[in-house]
């Protein structure tokens, strides 16, 4: 090798072969080849034309160069000119192979293409064929390259075929590059050797076919299977990037304070509980936004320039609680300042085995250091309780403290500086501050919010340890007490004055009680304030057991842990697992939002997220939890109904994005019009019903869900003259593509959704919906061997992915709604997830060539897209792209890698990880019974999991060579649960079974 790179993307220029490496189009070839031999062989009575021909004497080389060798090969003489004929009969032929079959450029391809134009590094083709033209378009290739070498540049320049390297020569010549700085892609011995020839700098064989070997011995310095593995890898960059976390996988640590990193680190210490949540705000100061309760929100009207029919008409967005996180230190009328020169150490924790959030302090008092200790917790035991700290330790000598711990109003949302449909809207004058109390070292504050009515209350009590109190409420400046109480404009206010002698410390507890309802202002105080009671009763020690309590149990059921991972990919999963934990202990009569608690992100709304993205993980491992979200589920369905009739249609229509079940999103292309979120819906039914078994939620909630959902289908669908059930101007997952007709994603689970509501409900609408779903049309292309993602989505422009600078992404924030709908563009993986979720009902085959052609179209502009694409590539044996898509998955938070964590936690993107760890490297699926077929990454030793199943809670235990399956929890008298395990049929018994499967070689 001339010289070393560590990537292509460290090149000054990258040549790729056109067919087997940027297109199958070597099949194509390899088919004419044989058509055009077959016959030729036959007439002059020589051995028939065989596939080992093609790489022996024709692969690489100019076409006229080919015939001439197999000819030779065989022993034919042959004049020039029948080479000639011979020649153009085989373009002939190639011509009517390519128009029959179509091609495909190969997995990963266009990404790679615009990873490197992103990166200004100059590309090319450079082959033997003539028909290079004619392939790159009809793969939709031809606006990616600076130049194209092909056989008839080489014939007008004179220049020698492969394994001469004058053709590569000659590009990187037209490119202004050094051979020896530049790579070269082929698949073909002759190529190799040609690039060898020209001293290139890296010379990467594809193996197509020909051997990793020949390529090898031919000189090329490293063999790839696919294009997929010269992407950038994202490991070295994810456990460098996690660094500044620590390595501890139990334990996200903070050990500097950076101003500039505080919106995103505030979301990423954030304590809650699903009802309660309380962002990781700086402990000196009232939050803009700190503190969230699940469902407290504000409406008010949608104005429209030009109104129609049907649109939405209120808005709904999350509103922030008052705020009663601060618990500010002073010292001679100094407060403590993080950024100042006086702090000389500082370190924040959040432990996921305790549920705390820890910060330490050393600073430089004006009386002296001082040791600063506080901590947070939100109770995840129950609904309506938060635990907030200081202890203060003088390190030096005596001291005297003031601790200003206030219960304050907070802004209504975030402002919003851009167009940005993640935000919250930005309207002042939402939550009402309508009073605050205090009575000696308690408090507590109350407010409205607009258009809803809903009342909100926060109560507060203070516990001193370590000191004696004189209590005031006459809120003076001049009164001399431990502690002064004050009611202001819109905060409440207690002053605790410490005097702590040198090398003691004194304790200052908080605890914080939450009230929401629609009734009035003093029944919410009352709530709050006696959830105050019972926490000082229970006691901040007895609080803090009970969640220890919460957690060893939650850790029992929900851990996964990775033999072989770096600390940082074990911490981060424990993140994304401890996040889906916040986002629903104390759910019930109540969603989940797609920012939890942690943020106003989406206008703390309710979407199609929960039931796919994070239901899983709660069904799987927290059964009562995942009932509790689809009982709220059932609570909308008078709103959804109400949808429905508005729209025309029987049944129920699921709200896009809600709150309180109306729909509230302004932009009905993206929003009403997906109409998948019925199906989605009744797939959680189906899907939390075969983990469970709960015959109850069937009779009471799960039977009228996949009713009305079913009812709705056969209203909005219709036959058409060909006989089948179609599904018109919907929009399925992908937000590129609107309002369309036959949306794969949506037609298949729409099928699903009647036929288990027809198992279940049965009657004479079943025999309705079980018709309608055998003649739904799910289009299928016979000529790309790939479904379409809705009936009209070939017909359009493949976006120019290599045009496009990554400032541009995502999409939707630089692009009118117009241009990317016209465009074969992907916001997510839609079809790729249909290929998950209902993996049954397609083939190998057919998941192979569909994940193939929309890999690459993915933007990844969706935080849900990596997880789809995660499980299918594990699936088809793409594992390489696999771990890739996997850390994407694991980044979006914790290296705030779509730029919005800053308005919380992406909950159904912590969902995701954990289905990538479970379906995807466990290889898990429930569609048509309970599988394992598992596609471990090859640096890891094993992945261990927990699946809750009918009775039974199952520790599975996957490494590379076998399957363990071990019974931990089983009520008594269980049949046995059949579960297939690769190739293999495993019945499992009762409490103790203990079974190990042998995996079958890859």
């Amino acid at each position: 090798m001339a010289e070393t790179f560590n990537s292509i993307f460290d090149s000054a220029a990258v040549l790729f072969d056109l067919d087997g490496v940027l297109t199958p189009t070597a099949e194509l070839h390899r088919q004419a080849w044989g058509e055009l031999f077959r016959p030729v062989c036959l007439a002059r009575g020589v051995p028939a034309y065989t596939d080992e021909d093609y790489f022996r004497f024709i692969d690489g080389k100019p076409r006229l160069d080919g015939v001439r060798a197999f000819l030779a090969g065989r022993g034919i003489v042959a004049t020039e000119e029948d080479v000639a004929a011979l020649g153009e009969q085989k373009n002939a032929l190639f011509s009517t192979v390519l128009e029959r079959d179509g091609v495909l450029a190969y997995s990963g391809v266009i990404k790679l293409l615009a990873e490197l134009a992103t990166a200004n590094i100059p590309v090319a083709v450079v082959t033997s064929s003539r028909n290079a033209a004619t392939v790159l378009k009809a793969a939709g290739l031809e606006k990616h390259f600076n130049l194209v070498v092909d056989g008839q540049v080489a014939a007008t320049e004179g220049l020698a075929g492969k394994p001469d390297p004058a053709t590569f020569l000659f590009a990187a010549r037209c490119l202004e590059v050094d051979p020896a700085r530049t790579v070269v892609l082929e698949d073909a011995l002759s190529g190799v050797a040609a690039a060898r020839a020209g001293s290139f700098g890296l010379i990467i064989g594809v193996n197509r076919g020909v051997g990793a070997f020949e390529l090898l011995e031919s000189g090329a310095d490293v063999v790839v299977e696919e294009v997929d593995e010269l992407l950038p890898r994202f490991e070295t960059s994810f456990q460098s990037e996690m660094k500044d976390f620590g390595d501890d996988p139990w334990l996200l640590r903070e050990d500097h304070y950076g101003a500039t990193q505080v919106p995103v680190r505030e979301t990423l210490f954030t304590v809650g509980n699903g009802f309660v949540g309380v962002r990781g705000t700086l402990d000196e100061g009232v939050a803009e936004s700190g503190t969230f309760i699940n469902g407290l929100h504000a409406t008010f009207p949608i104005k429209y320039p030009e109104d129609a029919y049907g649109f939405a008409h209120a808005g709904q967005t999350i509103v922030a609680a008052p705020d009663a996180s601060q618990l500010r230190v002073e010292v001679s009328g100094s407060a403590l300042e993080l950024s100042e020169p006086s702090v000389k150490s500082y370190e924040r924790v959040l432990d996921m085995r305790t549920g705390l959030l820890r910060r330490t302090v050393e600073w430089d008092s004006p009386q002296g250091r001082l040791l600063i200790q506080t901590e947070r917790m939100v109770s995840l035991a129950r609904p309506d309780l938060a635990l907030f700290e200081v202890t203060v330790t003088a390190l030096e000598q005596d001291v005297e403290i003031v601790v200003v711990s206030r219960l304050a109003r907070q802004s209504d949302t975030y402002i919003q500086e851009e167009l940005d449909p993640r935000h919250a809207e930005c309207i002042p004058g939402l939550f009402t501050w309508e009073a605050g109390f205090v009575a000696g070292t308690s408090g507590s504050a109350v407010g409205r919010c607009v258009g809803s009515g809903l009342v909100a209350s926060v109560a507060v009590a203070h516990v001193i340890e370590g000191a004696s109190l004189q209590v005031s409420n006459k809120g003076s400046a001049n009164d001399v007490a431990d502690v002064v109480a004050a009611v202001g404009e819109d905060e409440v206010t207690h002053r605790i004055t410490l005097q702590i002698p040198a090398h003691h410390r004194v304790r200052v507890i908080k605890v914080v009680g939450f009230s929401v309802n629609v009734e009035s202002s003093d029944t919410a105080v009352m709530a709050a304030q006696a959830a105050v009671e019972r926490g000082l009763t229970c006691g901040a020690s007895g609080l803090r057991a009970e969640q220890q309590a919460w957690l060893n149990e939650f850790w029992a059921r929900s851990d996964i842990a990775i033999g072989g991972a770096s600390g940082a990919v074990q911490q981060a999963v424990h993140w994304t697992l401890f996040q889906l934990a916040q986002a629903s202990a104390q759910v019930a009569g109540h969603g989940i939002a797609a920012k939890g608690v942690s943020g106003s992100g989406y206008s703390g709304h309710y979407f199609w997220d929960t039931e796919i993205f994070v239901l899983p993980f709660l069904t799987y491992t927290a059964p009562q939890r995942a009932r509790a979200v689809l009982e709220f589920r059932h609570s909308l369905l008078p709103a959804a109904k109400h949808r429905a009739a508005e729209l025309g249609h029987a049944g129920a229509l699921f709200a896009w994005r809600t709150i309180n079940g109306e729909e509230a999103s302004a932009y009905f292309p993206a929003g009403t019009a997906q109409y998948h979120i019925n199906a989605d819906v009744a797939y959680s039914v189906r899907q939390y019903i075969a983990a469970t078994n709960d015959a109850d939620f069937l009779a009471k909630s799960g039977r009228e869900l996949l009713a009305q959902t079913a009812r709705f289908w056969v209203d909005l669908g219709f036959y058409g003259a060909d006989g089948l059930f179609h599904l018109h101007e919907v929009t399925g997952p992908d937000e590129y593509s609107a309002l369309v007709d036959d949306n794969v994603f949506t037609n298949v689970m729409a099928r699903a959704n009647l036929n288990m509501a027809a198992d279940v409900v049965g009657g004479l609408e079943a025999d309705e919906w079980r018709r309608a779903a055998a003649a739904m049309a799910v289009p299928f292309d016979n000529k790309k061997g790939i479904h379409p993602q809705d009936m009209q989505f070939l017909e359009r422009a493949v976006w120019d992915f290599a045009g496009t600078p990554k400032e541009k992404y995502p999409l939707l924030l630089h692009f009118h709604p117009l241009t990317i709908y016209r465009h074969q563009v992907l916001k997510q993986a839609d079809l790729v997830l249909a290929l998950w979720l209902l993996g049954s009902e397609f083939t190998m085959a057919e998941k192979v060539a569909d994940f193939s052609y929309y890999d690459q179209l993915t933007t990844g502009d969706s935080t849900l897209s990596a997880a789809a694409q995660q499980i299918v590539a594990a699936e088809v044996g793409k594992t390489e792209l696999a771990w890739r898509y996997f850390l994407q998955g694991l980044s979006v938070d914790l290296k705030n890698a779509h730029g919005n964590t800053a308005d919380g936690v992406h909950v159904a993107a912590a969902g995701g990880v954990w289905s990538m760890l479970v379906c995807g490297f466990g290889g898990f699926r429930d569609d048509g019974g309970f599988r394992l077929d598992p596609r471990l990454p090859a640096q890891w030793e094993s992945l261990i999991f927990r699946l809750t199943l009918p009775g039974r809670r199952v520790r599975a235990e996957i490494r590379h060579t076998t399957v363990r399956l071990v019974v931990e929890e089983a009520v008594n008298d269980l049949p046995p649960l059949q579960i297939s395990v690769a190739e293999s049929v495993v019945l499992l018994g009762g409490l103790g079974c203990d079974v190990v499967v042998a995996l079958p070689e890859l």
